[in-house]
């Protein structure tokens, strides 16, 4: 078979977070396969996914759902039901159960933009283009400071699949240019998918650099709705919602 490679952090604390919810038991429920507390998080998922490419795509979500728990264990406004999402988020993949919106893909490819929520997003918001390139580039500022050269790649693997934000041209220094004029208006719904980015990007930079939310401008997080309460609900019933985190 080929091996799934997850990272020993990321595998250390799914184990941790099992043996704490008692998430071995709760993976088996229901779902037709048996579960050995033995068996490793790579061997896991070849148990349960037999496609190699499905086994890696389920890897890198892991990864992504690991790194925005911990943001959310580390935020103060998180509710512990936001945590409670992600965990069952963890154990459905664990234990091989479709994600809720999969088998769908026509409906998610018409849409453009992973199948963001229908409900809350129409609209305009309060900011320009100018203005919400002057606040993502302060967040990029800070990559650069702690990542360097890296920042950059980082961006680009975060940027979810939304077409409107490949507007913003990733520059190899790390910063961020918006190609359409600063005074276009920003809709609520891209303005959403914005957050989404920048919320994964702060959360893997905050994987390497443990410290790296704390040297943000919180007027900047609050301006782009990323350290609110709301936020946290709105990214979480994304992640429930089986949206690629890509």
């Amino acid at each position: 078979m080929t091996q799934t490679k997850v990272s020993p952090l990321t595998s250390d604390y799914i184990q941790e977070l099992c043996q704490h919810k008692d998430g071995l038991r709760a993976i088996g429920v229901g779902s037709g396969a048996s579960v050995d507390a033995s068996d490793s998080l790579e061997e896991q998922l070849e148990r349960v996914y037999s496609s190699a490419a499905e086994r890696i795509e389920k890897a890198r979500k892991l990864e992504l759902l690991v790194r925005w728990h911990k943001m959310l264990a580390s935020r103060s406004s998180s509710g512990t039901e936001q945590l409670l999402e992600v965990e069952q988020q963890i154990f459905e993949i664990l234990r091989g159960q479709q994600e809720p919106g999969k088998g769908s893909g026509e409906a998610t490819q018409a849409s453009g933009s992973e199948g963001a929520p229908s409900s809350g997003l129409s609209g305009v918001s309060d900011l320009t283009a100018g203005e919400l390139s002057k606040l993502c580039n302060h967040i990029c500022e800070i990559g650069i400071l702690y990542l360097g050269g890296v920042t950059s790649t980082y961006l680009q693997a975060s940027r979810p699949q939304f077409e409107w934000l490949h507007k913003f041209e990733i520059q190899r220094s790390g910063r961020m240019q918006y190609t359409g004029s600063p005074s276009e208006a920003i809709s609520a719904l891209e303005l959403y998918w914005c957050r989404r980015w920048m919320g994964d990007f702060i959360s893997q930079c905050s994987a390497i650099v443990q410290s790296f939310v704390s040297a943000l401008d919180t007027e900047v997080l609050e301006r782009l709705g990323l350290n609110t309460q709301t936020a946290a609900a709105e990214e979480s019933e994304a992640l429930m919602a089986g949206f690629t985190l890509d």
